[in-house]
């Protein structure tokens, strides 16, 4: 057999999948290829799903901007696809084409292998209300976590909290403004930083998401979800203070070592992935 598999989202120029996935079917020792399908906003990717019902295509990764869109187009949704309100992996089963999505087990991964047991109080900040944002919450909260949600756009914080109220223990999730009276009162109390903005990306590089008057606890440790650059500028503001800071790319890497499994049925060694990445470490 030749698996097919793909990745729809745009822009998708710059992306790594490709060799990450590549590097999966190596290690397999399964024959088959990864395609870009960069479709914009409001384009119809119908198409594509009428070919994975075919069995033309054996799997698809989604990201931005078709992650929430794709939810009214499944069959059928995982409960992490329910809970998350984003479809990142698409595969077929039994006859009916479902979504499911890795992120919050490839975050979560990542964080363990990370941190593990060091930290305490186990209380995080998250920068964000996106999508990515939303698996991280949800990701901590499962596991027990205290998580303050802080956004540019304060109502997206608080909606964001209302919405996974549900998924959290009374107390457990709250908002916050982002400012430095209000966030030097909660981070004080952190072990845990995650910026889930698109702040410091390549496109946005000199935009730090966490304003300049905040003080970092000394025992505060960043995990930025973004991995191209590696090193952003808030990574750079943590580790000039002598702290730890960890970029995105473990959890790209494990979320698409999940995608695979959930295709393919056949486990992945994330070193052989590591190894296809190496050059962005």
């Amino acid at each position: 057999m030749i698996y097919h598999l793909g990745l729809l989202g745009f822009p998708l120029s710059h992306s790594i999948s490709p060799s990450i996935h590549l590097a999966a079917l190596r290690s397999t020792g399964l024959v088959g290829d990864y395609k870009l399908y960069p479709l914009q906003k409001g384009s119809s990717f119908e198409y594509l799903l009428t070919r994975m019902r075919k069995g033309e295509i054996h799997g698809l990764n989604v990201t931005i901007p078709h992650k929430q869109s794709m939810l009214s187009h499944v069959d059928l949704l995982s409960h992490t696809v329910r809970m998350t309100g984003a479809v990142n992996t698409l595969l077929m089963r039994e006859g009916q084409l479902v979504g499911d999505n890795t992120d919050v087990a490839g975050f979560m991964t990542d964080l363990h292998e990370k941190i593990g047991g060091t930290v305490s109080r186990r209380k995080a900040l998250v920068l964000g209300a996106g999508g990515a944002a939303r698996a991280v919450v949800i990701g901590l909260l499962s596991t027990g976590w205290h998580v303050v949600v802080s956004a540019r756009q304060s109502f997206q914080a608080r909606q964001l909290v209302e919405q996974l109220k549900p998924w959290s223990r009374e107390g457990y999730l709250q908002s916050v403004y982002l400012d430095p009276i209000d966030l030097n009162a909660e981070i004080d109390q952190c072990d845990l930083l995650v910026n889930a903005t698109s702040a410091g990306m390549a496109s946005q590089l000199l935009i730090d998401p966490l304003p300049l008057a905040i003080d970092l606890p000394n025992d505060l440790v960043l995990y930025d979800l973004i991995y191209n650059p590696q090193e952003t500028l808030l990574m750079q503001r943590f580790r000039k203070e002598g702290k730890l800071a960890y970029n995105g790319l473990g959890m790209l890497i494990e979320q698409a070592a999940r995608s695979f499994e959930l295709w393919t049925g056949l486990p992945v060694s994330r070193e052989e992935l590591w190894k296809a990445v190496g050059n962005l470490r």
